[in-house]
């Protein structure tokens, strides 16, 4: 019976949903469930298919279960709530209430631990807004209960007043957390202010769903019809709920093509044959030409917005806020603004942490390419060095940070390549999960730079962390091309110094040394290079030079005999037999498996 009730009511719960959607209401996940395929589809989560299994793998598991103990469990936990938790168990096994106590147990790794190990997501900012904190509330209700029975075995008068003081600290612990904003409301208000009269709106996610509830229920902007590209959620439907993907993108662009109205559309979909007119927050559908403009009717949220200075405790909504500060940084370089206007967004934006990091890699990616653009590099430099010194306290924010600091400073000339590697290792050595934008910086700039060995060596060693990484595609194209090219570069490498050794033994030095510039040039640090650099500089009389090269070729590479041959020899000539000795020492396996460098010892 008492496990027949419960289970009785959960029936009844899937029954009423599927009653309620063979009338269509406004809001309805998959559609009407007419058939049993499609109600078996519902039931089962097939939608959720490719959300459940997003490419995630062990590697993205392994992070989320870091995240889970290192980061959200304390958040929600802290000392007093691990403290009241242990009480809890403990009062739990002396009781000989085990049951209860794996119970809650199993509650707990049911909604955690289990929910990681099923859900194939990547390891990203979105993915962890979806995970919540945990309630409190059985562990407290224990650790109180035991309380009052220890303490108040006969006044049952203080333990109500326990029991009041469960319900008010509950309250007054997760009030915050859980009292709504209005960003919501403020988010659907700005969103709607950008369309034009009876215009056909196409939603992409869940950051639209607030559009639904202004438009049909609080009765704004009715004139529009809105539509979800995946044929989800929304009343209006093109096909039903679970057609396949094929299906849908060719009723929607049916739609688009066919409709007379103003069709505006959310992300980057691809709308080939067609344009779209960047709007800000939206896309509006343009067969003749793809142009931007800024939106002056979401003047009001942009303010708010900025005004917020992620005060904002729910993760989700912080989540948009970055990507409605990054839309706004972005319009500020690719729109026709009046100094003034671009000046007065700027200045706010410059205002919060975030915002400071969205103008820099807007500038970066539009800003830069502008004649006229009144900022400079040295400007967004000097913006982000304080936050740089003294980054966020969130890792992952502090790793955009990082990266945006860092790409700027990839401009300088005057930075060397060095600086440049140290600080992008820091970054990843700091933050080493695989959304640190830093990860794809350092690749990157080692394929720039053409070194290959390295970059090669560092997807080696970071293979685990970029499994599923969305750097992964861009880097299997490139770690192909790199070995393709690297075979190329050590092909040609040979030939040059093929050609180099006939140059030295014929004494046309100078031919020589030009070609072995061309050589470092290729390939920097090649001990073989080094080694006939040397033997040239010993040839032009530069002893010094020449044993420095020597020495060099050794240090790249101490198992190559005749780098310490033409060392040990130079010295000899110049007098220095106890250093010459001392090399051969210091060399002793190289020596052991050359007979010429045995006769010298």
């Amino acid at each position: 019976m008492c496990i027949g009730l419960p289970m009785t009511i959960i029936v009844l719960a899937y029954l009423l949903l599927w009653l309620r959607s063979l009338i269509n209401p406004i809001y309805s996940f998959a559609g009407t469930l007419d058939s049993w395929e499609r109600f078996f589809h519902f039931i089962l989560r097939k939608g959720y298919a490719n959300v459940d299994n997003a490419g995630g793998t062990i590697d993205d598991k392994i992070d989320y279960l870091e995240w889970l103990f290192s980061d959200l469990l304390p958040e929600q936990f802290g000392i007093i709530g691990l403290g009241v938790t242990v009480c809890s168990m403990i009062w739990l096994i002396k009781g000989r209430e085990r049951r209860l106590l794996l119970s809650l147990l199993l509650m707990f790794m049911g909604t955690s631990v289990l929910l990681i190990g099923l859900i194939g997501f990547e390891y990203n900012e979105s993915s962890r807004a979806v995970f919540r904190v945990y309630p409190l509330t059985a562990w407290l209700s224990l650790a109180l209960g035991c309380l009052a029975l220890a303490t108040f075995k006969k006044s049952k008068k203080w333990q109500v007043v326990l029991a009041s003081l469960l319900f008010f600290s509950t309250i007054w612990n997760t009030f915050s957390k859980n009292l709504h904003t209005d960003f919501a409301d403020r988010y659907a208000k700005a969103t709607l202010r950008t369309f034009k009269p009876n215009a056909t709106v196409l939603t992409t996610s869940d950051y639209e769903l607030p559009l639904i509830y202004k438009v049909e229920y609080e009765g704004i902007r009715p004139d529009i019809s809105l539509y979800n590209d995946k044929s989800l959620v929304f009343q209006n439907r093109l096909t039903h709920g679970i057609a396949p993907k094929k299906e849908k993108e060719e009723a929607y662009r049916s739609l688009i093509k066919e409709s007379q109205a103003p069709v505006y559309f959310f992300g980057n979909k691809n709308l080939n044959p067609y344009g779209g007119i960047d709007n800000g927050f939206v896309k509006e559908v343009d067969r003749n030409r793809v142009q931007g403009w800024y939106e002056s009717a979401v003047d009001t949220f942009y303010a708010e917005l900025i005004g917020d200075a992620f005060t904002l405790d729910d993760p989700w909504e912080r989540m948009v806020q970055k990507q409605s500060l990054d839309i706004l940084a972005r319009q500020l370089f690719v729109t026709d603004l009046t100094k003034d206007e671009f000046l007065f967004f700027h200045q706010k934006l410059e205002r919060t942490d975030y915002g400071k990091v969205a103008l820099a890699i807007a500038w970066l990616k539009e800003g830069r390419f502008q004649k006229e653009n009144i900022f400079t590099q040295k400007y967004y430099l000097a913006m982000l060095q304080a936050l740089y010194e003294n980054p966020p306290s969130n890792a992952y924010d502090a790793s955009w940070v990082q990266f945006a600091y860092l790409q700027i400073n990839a401009l300088d000339t005057n930075q060397t390549l060095y600086q440049l590697e140290n600080l992008y290792l820091g970054s990843i050595q700091a933050y080493s999960r695989i959304d640190n934008p830093c990860l794809l910086g350092y690749i990157k700039l080692l394929w720039v730079t053409k070194q290959y060995d390295k970059l090669l060596s560092f997807v080696k060693n970071y293979r685990v962390r970029l499994s599923s990484s969305p750097v992964l595609e861009w880097l299997r194209e490139k770690e192909r091309n790199a070995n393709t090219l690297q075979g190329e570069l050590q092909t040609e490498v040979k030939q040059l110094q093929q050609r180099v050794v006939p140059l030295i033994q014929s004494l046309s030095l100078d031919s020589a040394e030009k070609m072995l510039e061309k050589l470092d040039e290729l390939q920097p640090g090649n001990f073989h290079t080094h080694y006939l650099q040397g033997l040239v500089a010993e040839h032009q009389k530069r002893l010094n030079e020449a044993l420095a090269f020597y020495l060099g070729s050794l240090r790249i590479n101490d198992s190559y005999p005749p780098p310490l041959y033409g060392a040990v020899m130079l010295l000899k000539k110049v007098g220095h037999a106890k250093d010459a000795e001392m090399l051969l020492d210091l060399y002793e396996h190289v020596v052991r498996n050359d007979m010429l460098l045995q006769q010298l010892k």
